[in-house]
């Protein structure tokens, strides 16, 4: 027998873990069948069998006296399985952790791109660790003495516990290999906001224009940030409303549009703007709000069916 058949598992997982990591990841194919064998083999499996064969490159004991030469780096195929689930859920885990207080922040790409450095360097110290054993002695793929002892002679109680055990810890690997395999929610937004500029030219999100008289224009910025995952086309809608709140719960009596604009963004791309406000009517107590939207407005473009909104309360006195 070939030495490579020695590490075939060990090719197979860098194979894998390659297939998930640079096409399946990618291209958005999580969601797809394969996608999904693909992330579940990623996370539940892969981690905790390079971490166990990393500490325990010797096969599984003699079949004829399981507890004979038995070094501290050697253990039988069911305690290898339900290691490799339990490993699997403890690295998928202090991985997700440790990348939460970093800068770069716990998302579908750094997690990927960590576990996958972490599989390749444990291939690597498996396959030497495994090397350092004499051949005979190495573990290997092929069905053991083990797989014969517990069909003919292990205790049905026994297994079935295993079994159970092994079932549970992939239900809870399972969960956490959906941040993996679907879409996280976190990953996608766009901000909206406003700000204006101090004496010195530093941008503060506060002292915005309050008073105003009619027919002049006073100035403030507006931003708008596409963390979408794809281009987005954007509408802003600025509307001067008089607003009721007489009996507690402010509602629009009017509303006039002041201007309307769309901005195209490509993902991680920003957008600022001076924008001038001239108000065309005269009030006390008026709100400016700002209304954004991916795509196109509904017809009655409003405070609660924005998507994003800025709003704020302003007086426009008589010229």
């Amino acid at each position: 027998m070939s030495a490579l058949a020695d590490y075939v598992d060990l090719l197979a997982v860098a194979t894998v873990a390659a297939l998930f990591a640079l096409a399946v990841s990618p291209f958005d194919a999580l969601g797809t069948p394969p996608g999904i064998v693909l992330s579940l083999v990623f996370v539940v499996v892969l981690p905790g069998y390079v971490l166990v064969a990393v500490l325990f490159p010797r096969g599984s004991p003699p079949a004829a006296d399981p507890a004979a030469d038995r070094p501290g780096d050697r253990v039988d195929g069911l305690e290898r399985v339900t290691l490799t689930l339990v490993g699997s859920l403890v690295v998928a885990a202090l991985v997700g952790f440790a990348l939460t207080y970093t800068p770069l922040g716990l998302t579908r790409g750094t997690f990927v791109t960590t576990m996958y450095g972490y599989l390749l360097v444990g291939v690597v110290a498996a396959a030497v660790r495994r090397r350092r054993v004499p051949r005979d002695d190495r573990f290997s793929v092929a069905p053991g003495p083990w797989v014969r002892t517990r069909v003919s002679g292990g205790s049905s109680a026994d297994t079935a516990l295993a079994v159970l055990v092994a079932l549970a810890v992939v239900v809870a690997l399972s969960a956490s290999v959906y941040a993996v395999a679907m879409p996280i929610r976190g990953e996608a937004y766009t901000e909206f906001y406003a700000f204006t500029e101090t004496d010195s030219g530093a941008p503060v999100a506060a002292d915005y224009p309050r008073s105003f008289v009619e027919g002049e224009s006073r100035s403030l910025w507006l931003g708008i940030g596409n963390q979408e995952g794809e281009s987005t086309r954007y509408t802003v809608v600025v509307q001067l409303q008089q607003v009721d709140e007489s009996d507690g719960r402010p509602s629009v009596t009017a509303s006039t549009e002041l201007d309307r604009f769309a901005v195209t963004l490509d993902d991680g791309r920003q957008w600022e703007r001076e924008y001038d406000v001239t108000p065309p009517t005269t009030g006390d107590r008026l709100r400016l709000a700002f209304l954004l939207y991916e795509g196109d407005p509904p017809a009655t473009p409003t405070l609660e069916n924005a998507d994003e909104e800025i709003h704020f309360w302003i007086s426009v006195e008589a010229s």
